[in-house]
């Protein structure tokens, strides 16, 4: 006979460790603790448990309160479990329906984690048994629900074979922010500043306190599961002058000995690229000496927030200014995202639809979408079209 039991932090927390294809960063004990300050949400670590309390699935679950001590109950990246096994998701549900009477729950918000490169026959399979256990699919959702598309970077290959998979014009992308010296870095926690200021400088309504983003960093980095990680996209000027003045030395050169007196069909090509070629390095080097009068000598362009959870990470946060776009430092530095992912064993990055990872090869992921459970149907819709209006 299998029960629901609250089950410790910590017995939970192992739960998700030893359960890597089908946990997501959301069941982390740690990252529930911060939603729920950050979200005034109590969450409930319940696990369903055999006879001998061996766990056989289990999840965390919040309680949002609303008018007359009726309640919400959402889950984020729904149950740790086997969608395919009915039988298990049946007596998964019966007991959390159970659980959410007794918290005077309205209703149950559920967007369910599914194992990575299910076939779209597995998918068809949960989606079947979610709705005949009670789940009705929603196009609505809260904000700490899962997103209903990701671009996926599949990293189980090797770094060569990724990048041969590029197109040819990120690689030219790439070819070009490493002649202008550009410097993609590993950040710490003080380097949050960068990304707070990136990020004001884009878009301030949708900026938390910084306050906000230093407690997700720590309780991220506060375990040995997850991991929070800065990459920083920077550019030193002066370097940069320095490299530029060089090529346009070198430009200069390659012009001056060319016959100008005996100029044949292909000499006269080649020094109208040439004096092309300077003319367009010229500008750029004023623009950048324009650009150095204005600012410090090293400014950072792009500020990226990594979250590893197991073997997979996702990229939370990808800020970038938009100023001297034609170091094309953005893209070198989602490739040293990727890089850095490779480099740490990471099998899958992930980030929200859209995102600029399609024009690394990205693969659309789609998730089976949000479920809701209505536990009381008639309270619930008094409650929300006349309440909470």
């Amino acid at each position: 006979m299998l029960r629901l039991k609250n089950l410790d932090k910590e017995v939970y927390d192992n739960y998700v460790k030893s359960h890597k294809d089908k946990s997501h960063f959301l069941h982390s004990e740690s990252l529930t603790e911060f939603i729920k300050v950050e979200n005034n949400l109590t969450p409930y670590y319940l696990g369903l448990v055999s006879e001998n309390d061996e766990i056989v699935c289990a999840t965390t679950i919040f309680q949002e309160y609303l008018k007359m001590n009726y309640c919400r109950l959402y889950i984020p990246a729904g149950f740790i479990v086997d969608y395919k096994n009915k039988h298990l998701l049946k007596t998964m549900t019966k007991k959390i329906v159970d659980f959410a009477i007794s918290k005077k729950a309205l209703s149950i918000e559920m967007s369910p984690y599914i194992s990575d490169n299910l076939k779209d026959e597995d998918k068809s399979i949960i989606i079947e048994n979610l709705k005949a256990v009670g789940f009705k699919q929603t196009n609505k959702s809260s904000d700490i629900m899962l997103k209903e598309k990701t671009e996926r970077i599949d990293l189980t290959e090797d770094m060569e074979t990724i990048e041969n998979n590029f197109s040819n014009e990120i690689k030219d992308y790439l070819t070009k922010a490493i002649s202008l010296e550009t410097e993609v870095l590993v950040g710490s926690k003080k380097d949050l500043d960068s990304l707070y200021e990136i990020m004001l400088s884009i878009n301030k309504e949708e900026v938390h306190s910084k306050d906000y983003y230093e407690t997700l960093y720590e309780i991220l980095n506060g375990n040995n599961y997850t991991k929070a990680t800065i990459i920083l996209g920077k550019i030193n000027l002066t370097k940069t002058i320095k490299s530029l003045e060089k090529k346009i030395k070198r430009t200069s050169d390659q012009m001056s000995i060319i016959p100008i007196d005996s100029l044949t069909k292909s000499s006269k090509d080649k020094l109208a690229n040439l004096t092309k070629q300077k003319e367009e390095l010229t500008q750029e080097l004023e623009k950048f000496r324009i650009f150095k009068q204005e600012h410090s000598q090293e400014s950072t362009i792009c500020a990226h927030l990594l979250i590893e959870h197991n073997d997979k990470a996702w990229l939370l946060y990808d800020y970038n200014k938009n100023v001297l776009e034609e170091t094309y430092l953005k893209y070198y530095t989602y490739y040293k995202d990727i890089k850095y992912c490779k480099d740490h064993d990471i099998k899958y990055l992930e980030q929200i639809s859209p995102s600029i990872l399609t024009e690394f090869n990205a693969k659309t992921i789609e998730s089976i979408g949000t479920y809701t459970y209505k536990v009381r149907p008639i309270t619930n819709f008094i409650i929300t079209k006349i309440f909470l209006k």
